[in-house]
């Protein structure tokens, strides 16, 4: 449920506000919905900004929208950091405004693939490329790499800091000693969480009057200003999870809200709720 849709998860911001009561949470659920629905999907820069390399020197610095392909039967872990609002949308939607899936990386010295990117940023950094091809060019070029590069991202998290990670070995550790290795046991190793979540972006990218995804639109009457993409219930949008059954009864007495998530000519919107995906 469903593998053949990629999920937008918001709401984290209703989620740490502490102060909200279990009525004044979903309602806010509820106006953040449609909110969306009038705006269409926010595009910005994320609030924990994504680094990748020794040095950080991949780093998330343009606006970005993210889907992940984890299914909805799987997705506690991934709500909890995100908010418990899913928006699905057919892969096309996101292929079409020029969303692709990431390119999970080793961070390892190792790695290839890293060591490639490494030195093509080294050469395109370069002064003398600079004086070669021109600065229209050599900036294109930047522009065009630091763009790809947004579609990297590490498999794993950050190394902790050394007392943090004394604690993790110490506690590992003591795992370890109560399940003794056997001969034929297999060895798997670290979980790879940021792997897990499958994700695929959409990434702003601008140029002179040019823009991608094209239908996207600049909000300055917001704060921070951002883009939105737009998109189309039953068109573009299959699916709406929920957080529960609250927030479920509070969409369905809305008939302005639920005239949105059905067409006459197309299938309607899936309603779901977390609550219920849960006892499947």
């Amino acid at each position: 449920m469903h593998r053949r849709q990629l999920f937008h998860w918001i709401g984290e911001h209703i989620d740490s506000n502490r102060s909200l009561n279990v009525e004044e949470r979903a309602a806010a659920y509820v106006g953040l919905l449609v909110r969306s629905l009038e705006e269409g999907l926010w595009i910005k820069t994320p609030r924990k900004s994504d680094m990748l390399g020794s040095k950080n020197e991949f780093q998330v610095q343009r606006p970005i929208c993210c889907f992940t392909e984890t299914s909805v039967s799987e997705i506690s872990d991934h709500v909890q950091e995100y908010g418990h609002l899913g928006l699905g949308f057919p892969r096309r939607f996101v292929l079409k405004n020029g969303g692709s899936p990431v390119q999970y990386c080793n961070e390892s010295q190792s790695n290839p693939a890293l060591a490639a990117w490494l030195r093509l940023k080294k050469h395109l950094d370069d002064e003398r490329l600079l004086q070669s091809l021109g600065e229209t060019t050599i900036g294109q070029m930047r522009d065009d790499f630091q763009y790809l590069t947004h579609f990297l991202k590490r498999m794993k998290a950050p190394r902790q800091p050394a007392k943090q990670r004394k604690a993790t070995q110490k506690s590992s550790s003591r795992t370890a000693s109560s399940h003794p290795t056997h001969r034929f046991s297999r060895v798997f190793g670290d979980t790879l969480p940021y792997l897990e979540e499958r994700e695929w972006r959409i990434v702003l990218q601008q140029r002179g009057t040019r823009q991608l995804p094209r239908t996207a639109i600049h909000r300055e009457d917001v704060d921070p200003p951002r883009w939105t993409l737009p998109y189309k219930p039953c068109e573009d949008l299959f699916t709406i999870v929920v957080p529960d059954h609250r927030v479920m009864a509070m969409v369905r007495s809305e008939p302005e809200l639920m005239e949105k998530l059905h067409d006459a000519n197309r299938a309607p919107v899936t309603l779901l709720s977390l609550t219920d995906i849960g006892s499947f």
